[in-house]
């Protein structure tokens, strides 16, 4: 006997590239007689479909139902890709009653969102690589802006996204968000970007050598000029220190030599006759006035 009640299930899946998955239609043990699965993935339906006498698939991409004797009803698929995410509806007809869940399937961890800043700190970039059909970036910042979004589309069915958006003058120290929605997911991705001051912008990143060179280059510069300043004032006033030096410690006239000539000894000779007189002259005079 089958009720007819029926009880619809809505979920969304998560699942690693290139891994085995299970796709159970429901966790409870159902007298199965009936189960189909209505797939909608990479813009293409197909229908995978068992019962006790018959099964049915459209899809032959390698997906197949296993386990409908025991109760446990899932749809095995041995290598999960990007083509698998999509949408898949299962239907189950069952002693116990019908039941039917929708499945919003996505591959895990196959997208990628960093930020950063250009080169010249001047533009934010926010880029996410692997993302699904429908995604979108925005930015939450203290400030109007609307980014440039790009979009290139990969082999696999995902795009890469890349949005940036131009900074004002004078920003800095602050925080943006950059924004990653898509209609399906419950939860939006976000991350945060840091704009640092212009003071640690010119001394981090690719501009750190380049300022350590310039202050090891003024620091030398500074040094010679000190050093040939110096060597200059000495040049200039080395003369006058010399003259100074000479005047304070200029030595004693020589001594007159033992071995005078003739000529220094006649010269002489009229000066001592003059003194020898002049003696004389006194000498008599004090002798009479001895008397």
């Amino acid at each position: 006997m089958i009720y007819s009640a029926t009880l619809l299930e809505k979920r969304e899946e998560y699942f690693d590239l290139n891994s085995t998955v299970n796709l159970s239609c429901t966790n409870k043990k159902l007298s199965v007689v009936y189960v189909m699965w209505n797939i909608n993935i990479n813009n293409s339906k197909c229908i995978i479909a068992s019962n006790t006498a018959k099964e049915e698939d459209t899809c032959n991409d390698g997906k197949v139902l296993h386990n409908i004797t025991n109760g446990e009803v899932y749809l095995h698929i041995p290598r999960f890709t990007k083509k698998d995410e999509g949408l898949y509806h299962c239907e189950i007809a069952s002693k116990e009653g019908s039941h039917s869940t929708e499945i919003k399937v996505y591959a895990r961890a196959s997208l990628n969102i960093s930020t950063r800043l250009d080169a010249d700190h001047r533009v934010a970039v926010c880029s996410a690589t692997g993302a699904p059909p429908g995604v979108s970036i925005s930015w939450r910042t203290s400030w109007n802006s609307t980014g440039n979004q790009n979009c290139t589309p990969n082999p696999d069915g995902t795009f890469d996204m890349e949005s940036r958006v131009s900074l004002p003058d004078g920003v800095n120290e602050t925080d943006l968000e950059c924004i990653v929605t898509h209609p399906d997911w419950n939860k939006n991705h976000t991350e945060i970007l840091h704009v640092p001051s212009l003071l640690r912008i010119l001394f981090s990143g690719p501009y750190q050598h380049l300022w350590q060179w310039i202050i090891i280059s003024v620091c030398s510069i500074c040094f010679l000029t000190g050093v040939l300043t110096g060597l200059y004032i000495i040049r200039k006033h080395l003369s006058k220190i010399r003259n100074c030096c000479k005047f304070r410690f200029s030595p004693p006239p020589p001594p007159p030599s033992p071995h005078a000539t003739m000529k220094d000894v006649e010269e002489l000779e009229p000066y001592a006759s003059y003194v020898q007189r002049i003696n004389s002259i006194y000498n008599s005079s004090a002798e009479l006035c001895n008397v």
